[in-house]
């Protein structure tokens, strides 16, 4: 069946390119899809067709028709660590790695339903080989959660409806959505700044100052990049020290607002970026003999990373399910690479 959405861009999403803010709205599709829809037109702001790179204005009104057999994700068996569930909110703990929004290149299969693609070049049962075999996707993964799994909500007309972003080698918890009403009201509670998020950086240099402020407006740069700029966005972090090794800061880190990879430049731009952080920061992985003076390589083995993801991990969000009930906190234990390379570290770089 045809689908018509119509939304309205809040302030946390003001200066959203179109093709960012729909793969947010609309994450049963992947981004070629939807990047095909506005090159049909089917995608109109204000009343207007737009392309998918415009950066969208708070107040602006967005509309999208989706044609009956559009090609969308498809419920897939993902392991998931549900935090915390309701009727309906969900808290999972993203594991680093996992794409919470597809990324372009997801590849044939990616837990898709062999239907039509409205992008160029995917006709009609392109996908429909009995030799594909989905790949895990962190959406057709909480579609087969919450339709077959969830002791609260399982059903089939159920969809995940994302309300914030986790990068993809960021690990820890993450808010879904479960009906309009609970997304309607964690969006506003985005919007009103109310919902309290923290946590655990590990950065590069031994940070003087045991807490701080970063207040730098961020702009984006080369498409996917940030950068600090008076002219930006409103960026707002907080951080204290948790811990010091010689070499590294483990930090807390508290963002006041949702920019795009806000606590990374915010941390590069005081001269402490995350310890691994290919983007930003000097490292794409951390290994043992990096720290250890005597480490002595086994002979015909090439040694691994301790970690080869973001040194950042979402440890806490405060926030209230449902209207009236009050706020709650969810936790997300420690990534075990995170917590393997901090005791390392102890061992290794001392502590004080």
């Amino acid at each position: 069946m045809t689908e018509n959405h119509s939304f309205i861009v809040s302030q946390p999403l003001e200066g959203t390119r179109l093709l960012e803010f729909l793969a947010t709205k609309l994450p049963l599709y992947s981004i070629n899809t939807l990047k095909g829809l506005i090159e049909r037109g089917s995608v109109s702001v204000n009343t207007k067709r737009a392309s998918a790179g415009l950066a969208l204005g708070e107040g602006d009104k967005v509309a999208v028709f989706i044609p009956e057999g559009t090609r969308r994700y498809e419920p897939h068996p993902l392991p998931l660590e549900v935090l915390f569930e309701d009727g309906h909110v969900l808290a999972v703990n993203k594991p680093a790695g996992l794409a919470v929004i597809p990324e372009r290149d997801e590849g044939v299969g990616a837990g898709f339903t062999p239907a039509q693609d409205v992008g160029a070049g995917h006709a009609r049962g392109r996908f429909a080989s009995a030799n594909l075999k989905p790949a895990p996707t962190f959406i057709s993964g909480l579609l087969h959660y919450l339709q077959n799994l969830s002791p609260l909500s399982s059903g089939k007309g159920l969809r995940p409806r994302l309300v914030h972003r986790l990068d993809k080698d960021t690990s820890g918890v993450l808010l879904v959505a479960k009906d309009p009403e609970a997304e309607r009201h964690l969006c506003r509670q985005f919007e009103d700044r109310v919902i309290e998020k923290e946590y655990v950086a590990l950065v590069d240099g031994r940070a003087e100052r045991e807490e701080a402020d970063i207040n730098l407006p961020l702009e984006e740069t080369t498409r996917g990049k940030m950068r600090p700029n008076p002219r930006g966005k409103e960026a707002v972090t907080q951080y204290r020290i948790q811990e010091r090794f010689d070499g590294f800061t483990l930090l807390k880190v508290m963002p006041k607002t949702g920019r795009t990879h806000q606590i990374r430049v915010h941390l590069k731009a005081i001269c402490h970026p995350l310890s691994v952080d290919p983007l930003y920061g000097n490292r794409s992985a951390i290994f043992l003999s990096s720290l250890k003076a005597d480490y002595k390589p086994k002979k015909g083995q090439t040694e691994t990373p301790i970690i080869s993801r973001l040194t950042l991990h979402a440890h806490r969000i405060t926030f209230e399910p449902f209207p009236g009930v009050g706020k709650i906190t969810v936790e997300s234990p420690m990534a075990e690479d995170m917590d393997r390379l901090i005791r390392v570290l102890r061992r290794y770089k001392g502590s004080g």
